[in-house]
């Protein structure tokens, strides 16, 4: 889905990680990344216009200097409209206590498909803090295919605002991208992908650096990178050695057979046992592992069947472990209260 920035940018909003701040220690906050960076954005803001709790008791005054102070912030070429006037009805419905309006704002920030509607008093220049009275609202429409490039540019824009030095953007299994059936789809996610490195650095991007991680058949294999000059001369190569301890060993290729899968899961219960004693793992009897196994083999998962074994294998220890034994100390329960 790399070719459509619509998919992208709400995956990169809900896996966004910000760096210790000793300025901003609130962006430590990892509960909901997005709703974190724009609550940061509005407290600096009004910490630049001077508002501070007190400052609510002359609200005139209050709502005419943290629009004065928007405008000036938002002064910037570029800047798609639509997220100007979302930042703005934030700070304004945060000044006004306004509940609603901040919980959709939170939503058409994180890439939620859906129009959503904001006063449009939010957008005027105040005339003190007073209640909605027109009764208008605005519509934005949602981050979308049209928008979904610059949006993202504006994100990079709003986390430089709060004091970041910019975003580190990874994508992993690159090689999902051989999956695709027609070469036309997969020249045109090699295009989109070319995009996007284009895109890093530059003059709506500056401050983005961006990881990609591939298996080397993506390198060295005429139909993929090597198909596409543009992209494989633009990408640099992190480290000149080969990691031999990291080899790549394609398990569709070479199924593991239920022998081999069972004796995966014996491996799993063993270091499980290591770590949390013999009474974790007294009751994974042969049959309760060869169960499993021939669940996961009839299993129709894209996901590889060794991956899947061994998160299904985990889960079932970790949920037999806590849910069970009244009074146990590794109980969910008191695992919870230590929590």
């Amino acid at each position: 889905e790399i070719d459509r920035f619509e998919t992208l940018y709400p995956k990169i909003c809900m896996k966004l990680r910000f760096p210790h701040s000793e300025q901003f220690p609130e962006l430590e906050d990892r509960s909901d990344p997005m709703v974190t960076l724009v609550e940061t954005w509005v407290s600096v803001v009004k910490n630049s216009a001077g508002i501070r709790a007190q400052a609510l008791r002359r609200p005139v005054d209050a709502a005419s200097r943290i629009y004065q102070e928007l405008q000036k912030r938002l002064f910037k070429p570029g800047l798609p409209s639509n997220f100007k006037e979302a930042l703005i009805a934030l700070a304004m419905a945060d000044l006004k206590s306004d509940i609603d309006t901040k919980n959709l704002l939170y939503g058409w920030f994180k890439g939620e498909d859906r129009k959503i509607q904001v006063p449009e008093d939010y957008l005027r220049q105040p005339d003190g803090l007073r209640n909605v009275v027109s009764g208008k609202s605005r519509v934005l429409r949602p981050i979308g295919r049209g928008t979904a490039r610059s949006a993202l540019g504006a994100l990079l824009w709003l986390i430089k605002q709060v004091g970041c030095s910019g975003l580190v953007l990874c994508i992993d299994e690159i090689e999902e991208l051989a999956k695709l059936r027609l070469q036309n789809r997969r020249d045109q996610a090699l295009q989109a992908l070319r995009e996007h490195v284009d895109n890093a650095g530059g003059d709506d991007f500056g401050g983005l650096c961006l990881y990609l991680a591939a298996t080397p058949e993506m390198f060295e294999n005429p139909a993929y990178f090597p198909r596409y000059e543009a992209l494989q001369t633009r990408i640099q190569q992190v480290g000149k050695g080969i990691n031999w301890r990291g080899p790549v060993v394609d398990l569709e290729k070479t199924p593991l057979e239920e022998t081999e899968m069972k004796g995966i899961a014996k491996k799993i219960v063993d270091a499980y046992q290591i770590a949390y004693g013999e009474a974790a793992t007294e009751w994974v009897t042969d049959s309760v592992i060869g169960s499993l196994v021939l669940e996961v083999l009839e299993n129709r998962e894209r996901t590889g069947k060794p991956r899947l074994l061994a998160r299904k294998m985990v889960e079932m220890l970790h949920e037999k472990r806590s849910f069970e034994g009244e009074g146990d100390p590794n109980s969910g329960q008191e695992i919870l209260v230590d929590a």
